[in-house]
């Protein structure tokens, strides 16, 4: 596993159902399983043919909103230069992380 892309960090808040709020940075991370490599349980992948087929943007980008709970960040597109890049029978794993801390 490796990670391919990752924003840069920006100002985020998760309010979650229960009430929990949680202040912080957000950032995008792309993981790329190589073919063969399984996914580690943390991660939700999917075949990299399957992102092109049914997540590609007209431009050739992935894009990545925010969770719905997140307030702050705006969509982050992955290049398509990189999506071009990947082995199509390799795992992609593309998730926002939330780094507690700060006042955004």
């Amino acid at each position: 596993m490796r990670v391919i892309f990752e924003s840069p960090p920006v100002p985020a808040v998760d309010k979650f159902p229960d009430g929990r709020v949680i202040r912080g940075t957000a950032k995008v991370v792309a993981r790329l399983f190589d073919p063969g490599e399984t996914a580690e349980e943390q991660y939700v992948a999917r075949r990299v043919a399957l992102w092109r087929s049914t997540s590609l943007r007209s431009d050739g980008s992935i894009a990545c909103p925010p969770p719905p709970f997140m307030t702050g960040p705006l969509p982050v597109f992955i290049p398509p230069l990189i999506i071009d890049s990947l082995p199509a029978d390799a795992l992609l794993a593309i998730q926002w992380e939330l780094k507690p801390g700060g006042q955004p």
